[in-house]
């Protein structure tokens, strides 16, 4: 689909010849600690794609450079996020429709930041708290499945959060097949995220439709 692995290039293939209008960034070095690749954000801007792009934000000081890269959606993680109280002045900055809040696991735990207090470590408590801050779309992403074909592993929290309140829901980590797309439809779920599967041929997509 793309004979390299630049990010921009990689977008305009899925743009042009899948017809996917919204592609989810995850800056690794920024989530680690390094300065954000602002000029590639700007480049897919351009681009006239919808970017979700998790940068690692970790405190408030950084939402500023964050807010002027024009993208249409923020991720905030469970990863990087110092305080749980950051999201309330992310969501106060950009509005609750333009910020997802990432509830990052590993083999089905919560990825917290050190120090952040997000009550009890598990899954259902962290996606509590981040809806009690007033996050409206929330992204369930296990790390340890990205990339392995394994399935997703959070549909069952994904379909107790869909029935209970009213929130936008993705999910992330392990999609393989186009079954599991709409299993998670079923489960409540509005967005997924397809990665490895793209590129392997596993799914199939043509004019922004599954077709395999």
């Amino acid at each position: 689909m793309h004979p390299g692995s630049d990010p921009v290039g990689i977008a305009r293939a899925f743009s042009e010849r899948l017809g996917l209008r919204t592609l989810y960034l995850a800056d690794l070095d920024a989530i680690a600690g390094a300065r954000p690749s602002f000029g590639t954000y700007g480049a897919l801007r351009d681009l006239g794609v919808e970017v979700w792009l998790d940068a690692g934000l970790r405190t408030a000081a950084d939402l500023g450079a964050l807010v002027g890269t024009g993208v249409s959606t923020l991720v905030v993680g469970s990863e990087t996020l110092r305080c749980p109280a950051i999201l309330d002045k992310v969501l106060a900055k950009m509005g609750p429709e333009r910020v997802v809040f990432s509830l990052d696991l590993k083999a089905g735990q919560p990825l917290l930041a050190a120090g952040a207090d997000w009550g009890l470590p598990e899954p259902w408590a962290v996606a509590m708290r981040a809806l009690g801050h007033g996050a409206q779309r929330l992204l369930l992403l296990d790390l340890a499945r990205v990339g392995t074909g394994t399935g997703v592993g959070t549909l069952a929290l994904a379909r107790e959060l869909s029935s209970q309140f009213p929130v936008e829901i993705a999910v992330g980590g392990g999609i393989a097949r186009a079954e599991e797309i709409k299993d998670a439809a079923h489960a409540g779920v509005s967005a997924v995220l397809l990665g490895s599967a793209l590129h392997s041929g596993a799914i199939e997509i043509e004019r922004g439709r599954v077709v395999g």
